[in-house]
Formats: C-alpha cells, structure tokens, sequence
C-alpha cells in the first residue's frame, strides 16, 4: 500500500526537526522527541509499524553517532549512492538521512557498529530499492517502503 503523501510530509518534518533539536540540544537524548513520532504513528494506524519502525532505525543511528568520531561516519557517508536530488538546499541532509540507515543497518546493537559486516554490500542492498529519488520527501517515502517495520533493520 502506498504511503500518503501527507504521512510523508508529517514524517519528513519529524525527521528534520528531531536533526534541529540535536544541533541545539546536543545533551539531549533521541528519545525525548519519541511522543511525536507516537502520536503520528497513532493518527495513521495502517503505516504506524513503519513509522516506529523508522523511528527505531533514526535513534539507532542517534545513539551510534554519539559513540564514535565523525570521521567514521563521513567514511560511511561515501557509501551511499548520490541520488539527483532536484533542490540543492536538500542535498546535504538527504545524504545526513541515508546515512543514518546505513549506520542503523550496520548496527550490532545501538551504539555498536558491526566490524563483521561489509559495509559496501550492506549499503548495495539497503539502496537497492530506492530507484533514484530526487527529493527529500520522495527519499523519505521510499524509506518507509523500505523500512517496512523495525525488525528489517
């Protein structure tokens, strides 16, 4: 079933203003913004699994960028395939967003990557099914088709 185009702008705003608050709240942990993405998840029950699903992978991410250097991630970063992202005002955090599955997807756990992995070949199969997106919202929906629920990541 495809997601509304209304879900995903509701989800792309969470998204951005989650990375807003951690930029000014650094201290702060993911989970102090989980009540929205509750209540979303709650006012659109056919997609809630995929919202907290996405919800889950973000604060993975979260959490294992805290426990690393952030050369790391931009090493990581290079792994994501450069979509044609039509405004270029977004570029930067769809790259931020892509990033973050790959991190989650790397995961052992949260907050410990997984040495054991390849991360070419995790990051292949993770964006195999994005096409080519050229928008943030556009890559924020196919993460939610992608991202069918937490437990595929």
């Amino acid at each position: 079933m495809a997601i509304p185009q209304e879900i995903v702008k509701d989800v792309t705003g969470l998204y951005l203003s989650d990375n807003l608050n951690a930029q000014l709240y650094p201290d702060k942990l993911p989970t102090a913004r989980d009540t929205f993405w509750i209540e979303l998840a709650h006012n659109n029950p056919d997609h809630s699994g995929q919202i907290l699903g996405l919800r889950k992978t973000i604060k993975i991410a979260q959490i294992t960028r805290g426990q690393y250097p952030p050369q790391l991630f931009a090493i990581m970063s290079a792994a994501v395939p450069k979509f044609p992202i039509k405004d270029d005002s977004e570029k930067s955090i769809v790259l931020y967003f892509l990033t973050e599955l790959l991190i989650a997807k790397s995961c052992e756990r949260p907050g410990y990557l997984d040495y054991g992995k390849d991360t070419i070949a995790v990051a292949e199969r993770l964006f195999s099914d994005f096409g080519t997106p050229d928008s943030l919202e556009n890559v924020v929906a196919k993460a939610l088709d992608v991202v069918d629920c937490a437990d595929s990541l």
